[in-house]
């Protein structure tokens, strides 16, 4: 082994040691880092990244080719077809296997895994955390026979220790994640009381006010006098309005809960349908509907309330003609919502939000309509908020938005 080679190796931890991650992609970004910075250090055409999914189940994270240049993932070996090679991870720092085939750690791979991937040396370094294996980087040479040597043993090590720390960091910056957005949905949250109490309030006086002046109008259109008549008429359709803003109002604030019970999700859509078709064909528009039997806790009412204010959004987002999908489904992991919650959709390809209007779309009295009231998505927000359900909302201008309506499952 040359000084220039292990000059070489030794740059290469640096490199590794070196990795900045940050965001949701860290633990993906710094896989494929260590990887490809591997598998160019020691020339090997494949470098993988296997974990436990269970006792044993290992499966591949993460496996970087170098002569595409190309990442896969995925395949899965079971401790039950190769029980010497997963004793051997958790016994030794590093299975050498200069000929894979007969090596006694690894020959039992050579029908299932070798042989289909052309390998014929490997070199596995164990990934530790707290004590404990918990995966393995994987080295395999593919082509003619090779020898490792102690220094390329010495660097595989490294690079497993170095993936520890990577995960490590991950897990890390991923709990930070999560606590922000625990203190800013908790921020939000105590927003949101606050704004249902100050709404509960000003529609209790707004009612009173426009109680008296109802029965004034009354009393008016009762008059002999046409003209005054016409006015009482006026005046009383003025208080309609009124009144139906304040019911609005009322449906920001919690006390105005009604009780939970089972609601098929699902008829809710079937049964709007129609008048969402009429809702989008004012405007040119499309609409698709995909459902399943989905059933929910919660209340029938409010549930149509959710579904046909997200609609009219939708409508209103769209241009020239256009589409919205209504659809109801199981949530996907990206979403971080357990098997106890279905998800209703609504998604349209219309003008989008950029990033403040984002910011700010369930904020009451907020609109970028001029004759919006800004209380339809707040009182959907509210609505689902009482539900003990979640709404998650996706923007790209000039591409559309998705709102996700997550709600508890009624068995």
């Amino acid at each position: 082994m040359t000084i220039i080679r292990r000059a070489g190796y030794e740059s290469a931890r640096l490199r590794l040691a070196r990795l900045r991650l940050a965001g949701n992609t860290a633990r993906e970004v710094g896989a494929q880092r260590a990887t490809e910075i591997s598998a160019r250090s020691l020339k090997v055409e494949r470098v993988g990244i296997w974990l436990f999914s269970a006792d044993d189940v290992l499966e591949c994270a993460l496996m970087f080719t170098l002569s595409s240049g190309k990442h896969s993932a995925g395949e899965r070996l079971f401790a039950s077809r190769f029980p010497a090679y997963f004793e051997a991870l958790r016994s030794v720092r590093a299975i050498v296997a200069d000929d894979a085939t007969t090596n006694s750690a690894t020959a039992e791979l050579a029908g299932d895994y070798l042989l289909r991937h052309g390998i014929t040396a490997m070199l596995d370094a164990p990934i530790i955390r707290d004590g404990s294996v918990v995966g393995v980087v994987c080295h395999e040479h593919v082509g003619s026979e090779r020898r490792w040597t102690q220094t390329e043993i010495d660097f595989a090590s490294s690079v497993a220790d170095i993936v520890a720390l990577v995960f490590e960091q991950a897990d890390r910056l991923e709990a930070e994640a999560r606590h922000q957005d625990q203190k800013e949905r908790e921020l939000e949250n105590r927003k949101m009381d606050a704004l249902e109490r100050f709404a509960r309030a000003i529609a209790h006086d707004f009612n009173n006010v426009l109680s008296t002046v109802s029965a004034l109008g009354q009393a008016v259109a009762k008059s002999s006098d046409t003209r005054a008549a016409e006015h009482g008429k006026e005046l009383l359709e003025t208080v309609g309005l009124g009144t139906h803003l304040t019911r609005q109002l009322l449906e920001l604030s919690r006390s105005e809960d009604a009780p939970h019970v089972k609601v098929s999700l699902s008829d809710v859509v079937t049964r709007l349908e129609p008048m969402l078709r009429t809702l989008m064909e004012e405007v040119g528009g499309e609409l698709s509907v995909v459902t399943m039997p989905t059933h929910v806790l919660g209340d029938e009412t409010a549930l149509e309330r959710v579904l046909l204010n997200l609609c009219t959004n939708a409508r209103d987002a769209l241009t020239t003609g256009g589409h919205v999908r209504v659809s109801l489904r199981d949530p996907r992991p990206d979403e971080e919502l357990s098997d106890g919650f279905a998800v209703l959709e609504v998604t349209d390809d219309g003008h989008g939000m950029d990033e403040e209007t984002l910011a700010r779309v369930f904020e009451p009295y907020f609109s970028t309509k001029p004759e919006g009231t800004g209380l339809g998505l707040a009182s959907v927000y509210a609505i689902v908020r009482q539900l003990g359900g979640e709404v998650q909302v996706t923007s790209e201008v000039d591409a559309g938005s998705s709102f996700v309506v997550a709600l508890p499952r009624a068995e």
